[in-house]
Formats: C-alpha cells, sequence, structure tokens
C-alpha cells in the first residue's frame, strides 16, 4: 500500500465517527479514495482496533487474526483467541492475552505443533515465565518445558 494512500484512510478514518455501528465507511472505501480490497480489510482492521470491536475486526479477512490478536490483549479476553484462524498466530493470541492477564490457563493452550515445535515451546515457556516474574510466583515456572529456561524463570523471581 503506498504511503499516501495510507495517510489518506487515517484521515479518512479519523474525520469519521467511530462507532460500532458504522462500519459502512469501510464499504465505501473503494469508491472513495480508488482503495482495493486489500484497503478495505485494512481499515476493518483499523477500525475494529480503535473502537475495541471484534465483529468489525474479523470483516478484515487478511487482518482480522492480526486484529482478534490486538483486541484479545488489549481487551484482556483470551477468549478472542478462539476467533484466530491460523493456528500459529492463535498461539502468538494466547501468548499475548495470557501475559497480559496473567492467566496461566491462556498459556495452557498455545499447541505445540510438529511444525513450529521450537518456536511454540518458546512462546509457551515465555508465556508462563512472564507470568511467573509478574506475579512473583516461582511454582509457575514449573509448568516451563525447557529446563534452562525454567532456571532462569526461577532466578528471576
Amino acid at each position: 500500500m503506498t504511503c499516501w494512500l495510507y495517510k489518506k484512510i487515517l484521515v479518512k478514518l479519523n474525520q469519521k465517527q467511530l462507532d460500532t455501528n458504522n462500519s459502512s465507511f469501510c464499504d465505501q472505501l473503494k469508491n472513495d479514495i480508488k482503495a482495493y480490497e486489500f484497503d478495505k480489510g485494512f481499515c476493518y482492521s483499523d477500525l475494529g482496533i480503535q473502537v475495541k470491536s471484534p465483529a468489525i475486526c474479523e470483516k478484515s479477512e487478511l487482518f482480522s487474526d492480526d486484529c482478534l490478536i490486538q483486541l484479545g490483549e488489549s481487551l484482556l479476553d483470551g477468549t478472542l483467541c478462539e476467533n484466530v484462524s491460523d493456528a500459529k498466530k492463535k498461539n502468538i493470541c494466547y501468548n499475548h492475552a495470557g501475559i497480559a492477564t496473567n492467566d496461566t490457563a491462556l498459556c495452557d493452550k498455545i499447541i505445540i505443533s510438529q511444525i513450529f515445535q521450537s518456536s511454540d515451546i518458546s512462546l509457551k515457556d515465555s508465556c508462563y515465565s512472564e507470568i511467573a516474574k509478574a506475579t512473583k510466583n516461582k511454582k509457575i515456572c514449573n509448568k516451563v518445558l525447557r529446563e534452562d529456561q525454567k532456571a532462569f524463570c526461577i532466578s528471576q523471581i
């Protein structure tokens, strides 16, 4: 997306009264500024984040997962992660929401896949470690999978 187009979308978003009942603005983008479907998706994502609306995020198609990840963290609502379609991004969502809410149950939902095994383990371990540090609870460190990370987690409290 070109810089001028991005700026034009943001100006339009800022001029428009943002509310959850008025997402039709994004549908009109193509006519208003000759934008593509990609830009309409960006519009829904940005609008969804600004008005904190998962329903609007889901209209953003290409950007819906990223929008829901941001909302899950900012609204302290890990249930939004269930609507993230990409498995890798769903794990990221659970990591961010778990840390934001200090809820290890969200860390538990991070699925370790064969393809992304190493990074999935790192996400899960960092989720537990950050919550352990934030809550000053060494017992949470016992959930960390890698022994070196578990020792580091305990040493940080």
